[in-house]
């Protein structure tokens, strides 16, 4: 009080208070009180915190350590207790875990009891009986690839089933409708997997894995080598990965044309961030994924009978997509996936004929003539063949067989079974206008030109008389 009596006394000298400014203290004096024990708290629970085992707690950045505070929060407020109490049992639970024999060194972070496996053990600890909802949602994630496939499984017998009754069986015998069930379920699949893969991104939430702050530079221990894309390996892009990792690991370089670096100083490298032509590495991201692969919840475990990683994560690709773009994205792909469909069957008669040909050709030759046996084309004469073909006449030639089929179809049901000819026409539909529909595909893009109006060939002038 004294300060602020100095502070008012002084400010009058100059400029005499206001009414309305003198009734705004006692207010200003409220938000500076409850600021101040604000600061205290945070303070207190942060030196609880602070008293990470694994000292980790200090070095992680400021989005991952209020992720720890909220968790702590929540539970305090559903327990009743204080928030210190709270962040106190998770360093005795961390602490427990010091010196225990079998004990996984990420058990030691308090982090393991607040965003990983521990939490369970952690709520049991301050009285926080988990809720129905929580623990279904525990049971399922333990069970996610099962749950994932019996999804998949469902949406596809679903999509099936539903095929199945709107174009019906008629009177197929049961081999025959084995056949169609596949068929359709095949053909179902696809469209299950990219909806139930849709579902997982708008049902389960995103959670940004916690990261270490090298914001000020990445530590020694976790060098960090960027690797461009220079050269290409046995098995392209995965080749040059492989080969790279193992020149960090100690082998030998001769999968490389030129080495110029000191071999020494990549050997202590930890990660490699790779970057592709159309990858952009937008400033501070390389300590931000660096930062994350060094924080102990994320470090993996492999599984020595196995040799995959059961925990932690041994490859980062990031990647920031909503969920109205990936749903875009999905309906969009279907939508090619669906037209590529729809071309396929449509030129299904003159692929067999093209197949059967080359099969006819080859025994021929290997069995009867023996001639011709490495008959090859240049890439200059197919190109100048494909050029010549592009007219529609010269493709209803080539594809004669589609139409023909087609009519074939359509008239030998037409006369064995008269009510199967709608049935029919939609399959033999396709087949009738599949050479119209390969010409049109098939033809080239003509480059839209530009078309500038009146105002913007002025201005184009006008530069162009400065320059």
């Amino acid at each position: 009080m004294e300060n602020l009596s100095v502070y008012v006394r002084a400010y009058q000298s100059g400029s005499p208070l206001r009414l309305g400014e003198l009734w705004a203290v006692p207010i200003m004096l409220r938000l500076a009180l409850i600021e101040n024990l604000r600061r205290v708290a945070y303070r207190v629970a942060s030196r609880r915190r602070h008293r990470d085992p694994a000292d980790v707690y200090a070095r992680m950045d400021f989005r991952t350590r209020d992720r720890y505070r909220h968790v702590v929060e929540r539970l305090a407020k559903r327990t009743g207790r204080a928030e210190p109490d709270v962040a106190a049992e998770a360093v005795r639970l961390a602490a427990s875990r010091q010196g225990r024999d079998g004990a996984n060194p990420r058990e030691t972070h308090v982090g393991y009891f607040l965003v990983d496996r521990g939490l369970a053990e952690l709520e049991r600890a301050v009285g926080c009986p988990a809720g129905m909802g929580r623990r279904l949602g525990r049971a399922l994630a333990r069970r996610g690839p099962a749950l994932y496939l019996a999804s998949a499984a469902l949406a596809t017998a679903g999509g099936a089933a539903g095929l199945l009754a709107w174009h019906g069986l008629g009177t197929l015998a049961w081999p025959g409708r084995a056949a169609v069930a596949l068929a359709l379920g095949l053909v179902a699949s696809r469209s299950a997997l990219a909806l139930v893969n849709w579902l997982v991104t708008v049902l389960v939430p995103p959670r940004s894995p916690p990261r270490m702050d090298f914001s000020k530079g990445i530590p020694p221990e976790h060098r960090t080598v960027v690797a461009e894309q220079a050269w290409m390996g046995q098995e392209r892009k995965r080749g040059k990965r492989m080969d790279f990792t193992r020149l960090l690991r100690g082998g030998a370089a001769d999968a490389f044309a030129a080495v110029e670096a000191d071999l020494s100083l990549l050997a202590s490298c930890r990660y490699v961030l790779t970057l592709d032509s159309d990858t952009h590495l937008p400033p501070g991201a390389a300590w931000k994924m660096a930062g994350t692969l060094a924080h102990p919840l994320n470090r993996p475990v492999v599984d020595p009978a196995t040799g995959c990683v059961v925990r932690g994560y041994g490859l980062l690709q990031p990647r920031k997509v909503p969920w109205t773009a990936q749903a875009g994205r999905v309906l969009a792909g279907e939508g090619r996936r669906a037209a590529g469909e729809l071309l396929h069957l449509a030129v299904l008669p003159y692929e067999a004929l093209v197949h059967l040909d080359a099969i006819g050709r080859v025994l021929w030759r290997v069995l009867a003539s023996g001639r011709l046996l490495l008959e090859w084309q240049t890439a200059h004469d197919a190109d100048r063949s494909a050029r010549a073909r592009v007219g529609l006449a010269a493709v209803v030639r080539e594809m004669w067989a589609s139409p023909a089929v087609a009519a074939a179809t359509a008239g030998v049901v037409a006369w064995l079974r008269p009510e199967a000819l709608g049935a029919a026409l939609a399959l033999a539909g396709p087949w009738l206008v599949g050479p119209v529909l390969a010409w049109l595909v098939s033809r080239p893009i003509v480059p839209r030109l530009a078309r500038f109006s009146a105002d913007q060939q002025a201005l184009l002038r006008r530069l162009a008389r400065r320059t």
